[in-house]
């Protein structure tokens, strides 16, 4: 097996699994587990000043910096233990509306999404790094070639999605 073998049959198990890790979790489980992390990260830095001083209140010798990191860490955390709440709930209204096969099938979908995503980056993240990597050929990978034949209409999608200034 050579070196782009390797690298394909690495990032097919990363879709696999993902989308499989999906079926698991369920539609609902992978939503609720993004919106956890994206709402984590985001409400992590917008109220991290209000923990951060009550941190500082309460241990009164703990470092500015290192009370900040932990007050971030503490808000992300909470944020993603309500959403993770909030999916099990919606979960279980899915299971006695009896659509757990559906909701099931859709994680499936989703996890497999979050998995090319994945995979999508690590190709960017390694074209761009080529430079730092010498001796490494990934050019003539599945992948690659997979990944440059849709980035271009991935990235279409992405600009008509997204408004072209703020007002």
């Amino acid at each position: 097996m050579t070196l782009v073998d390797g690298f394909d049959l690495c990032m097919l198990l990363i879709v696999v699994f993902f989308a499989v890790k999906g079926i698991f979790r369920g539609f609902s489980g992978e939503i609720f587990s993004l919106a956890g992390i994206i709402g984590g990260v985001y409400f992590g830095f917008k109220y991290a000043d209000p923990v951060d001083a009550a941190l500082r209140n309460f241990f009164g010798s703990l470092n500015a910096s290192v009370s900040r990191m932990i007050a971030i860490a503490l808000v992300f955390f909470a944020v993603c233990i309500v959403c993770a709440l909030v999916g099990k709930l919606f979960r279980a209204l899915l299971s006695m509306a009896s659509l757990s096969a559906l909701d099931r099938l859709c994680g499936f979908l989703v996890g497999g999404v979050k998995g090319a995503a994945i995979v999508i980056l690590v190709v960017v993240t390694l074209q761009h790094a080529e430079r730092f990597l010498p001796g490494v050929e990934l050019r003539n990978s599945r992948t690659v070639l997979l990944v440059n034949a849709v980035l271009p209409d991935i990235k279409n999608s992405l600009d008509a999605f997204f408004p072209k200034q703020i007002v």
